[in-house]
């Protein structure tokens, strides 16, 4: 059974993030991710940068189950990269936004959610998305989706 998820719009600011790029097939993503905050949490405490609130990733599709994604960590501005980890952001935007408590590989039923929300709304989505990892809190794990909307046309 699917879960019931509250969607509202957001209206989210720039941040400046330090990651890891790579691409990804679904089957793939959880180990990889692991690797890019393993590797980004690293840079970031070696160059004495702190991070600042949860672990992020921003997903393109590239088809149905592969992504090119940027993993790591919002940082108070742009850092020096050391080739693997690099600097990123997330712009400002409006974003439809829900939170997935659970399993991750139940995360689905929270982008079908807000693609339900969008169509029901007349919002449009980009082809971009990304999520936010609160593993400090109390079991079960929760997970903040992001879905940018494209911007309406008057």
């Amino acid at each position: 059974m699917e879960a019931s998820y509250e969607i509202e719009l957001r209206h989210v600011p720039r941040r400046d993030l330090a990651v890891v790029k790579f691409h990804a097939k679904l089957g793939e993503l959880g180990g990889k991710l692991d690797q890019a905050f393993a590797a980004v949490s690293k840079h970031l405490t070696h160059a004495g940068i702190a991070f600042q609130g949860p672990a992020v990733a921003h997903y393109v599709p590239i088809s149905k189950d592969s992504f090119d994604v940027a993993a790591g960590f919002v940082v108070p501005s742009p850092i020096s990269g050391d080739g693997e980890v690099m600097p990123a952001e997330l712009p400002a935007c409006d974003a439809a936004a829900t939170m997935h408590v659970g399993s991750y590989d139940r995360l689905a039923d929270a982008y079908a959610a807000i693609q339900r929300w969008m169509d029901e709304n007349g919002k449009h989505p980009e082809n971009s998305m990304w999520e936010e990892y609160w593993s400090d809190d109390p079991t079960p794990p929760r997970t903040d989706v992001y879905w940018p909307v494209k911007a309406q046309r008057d």
